[in-house]
């Protein structure tokens, strides 16, 4: 669903977890619960290799776990300051995200994804309008009357997902136990991939190191066209 690459990925590991023959993440057992946790940071280094001060904004989330019945949930993004917040929402598969725009200019949001294609035409302050997401995958956000606001809408099948805060650290609690694949998405670097094993009542500490590889680049308008002016 994520364009993959291959980024280093250290694992920190300590009295907590133990590394298995197999080079895999096993978290030992503390306790009578039934689930355990992935947590961590991720360091995040721009094209130079210089390590950025704000880390936020990693999608770090969970393939192999079962998949979540799709049902009624709802999240918001909202329109501030020619800006979306949050920059970037994962979401479950189902999920109707409501776009209010609490700006006092007009916005017209839309999106070409091909895993949700929408047009939520031009609206304006103190307006909401909201989008479904049935299917998973990732849905890039624009609007068509600034060209500078960019947002992402990930939508996943399970609810094991953390999104990094400023200094790049994330949880995912209450996990099940069971051996899964560990991911990052970032919008400008590759993605990683990297085998964790948690066991009830553990926690998984990972350390993750992430390389910008792209810059971003102009996008053009819902009819595919360059901007003609910035507002």
């Amino acid at each position: 669903m994520i364009p993959l690459g291959v980024v280093t990925m250290v694992l920190l590991v300590g009295s907590q977890s133990a590394i298995s023959a197999d080079g895999q993440v096993q978290a030992s057992e503390q306790g009578r619960s039934t689930s355990g946790a992935v947590v961590g940071t991720v360091e995040l280094s721009d094209l130079e290799g210089a390590v950025r001060e704000d880390r936020s904004d990693v999608l770090v989330f969970l393939d192999g776990v079962a998949s979540a019945p799709a049902g009624a949930r709802r999240a918001v993004v909202t329109q501030q300051n020619r800006a979306f917040s949050p920059k970037v929402l994962p979401v479950l598969r189902g999920t109707v995200v409501d776009f209010p725009n609490d700006d006092g200019v007009f916005h017209n949001l839309f999106s070409l994804s091909r895993a949700r294609p929408f047009d939520l035409g031009v609206y304006g302050s103190g307006e909401t309008r909201s989008v479904s997401f049935p299917e998973t995958g990732l849905v890039q956000l624009f609007c068509n009357i600034h060209p500078d606001m960019e947002g992402s809408v990930v939508v996943l099948s399970n609810p094991y997902f953390a999104v990094t805060d400023r200094e790049g650290r994330f949880e995912i609690r209450d996990v099940p136990p069971g051996t899964y694949v560990l991911r990052t998405w970032h919008r400008l670097s590759a993605e990683t991939r990297q085998n964790v094993v948690v066991s009830a009542s553990s926690q998984v500490t990972v350390e993750i190191r992430l390389q910008e590889d792209r810059r971003i680049l102009p996008h053009t308008n819902k009819f595919g066209k360059r901007y003609r002016r910035k507002y």
